[in-house]
């Protein structure tokens, strides 16, 4: 299972205890990945949305480790040769 964090806190934890804190703080611990910023947040919803679909059955075809199609090399998306 793939798991990523969103958190749009205002600003600095106060401590610890802080729920912010402590969220970010896991999310670095745990190496997952961390969306700290709203636009890049809503991007990476919307493209989640786009990419499952209404039916939720979009990732039904995936399977850990295998790279779908549409990706492409970094040489391949700015055009340049091997």
């Amino acid at each position: 299972m793939h798991c990523e964090i969103i958190n749009l806190a205002q600003g600095r934890g106060k401590g610890r205890e802080d729920e912010d804190y402590v969220a970010r703080r896991n999310a670095v611990d745990f190496g997952l990945p961390l969306l700290n910023n709203a636009k890049c947040a809503a991007l990476r919803v919307e493209a989640l949305r786009r990419k499952i679909g209404p039916d939720g059955r979009g990732l039904m075809g995936y399977q850990e480790w295998n790279v779908p199609s549409e990706v492409k090399s970094w040489r391949e998306f700015v055009g340049r040769k091997a």
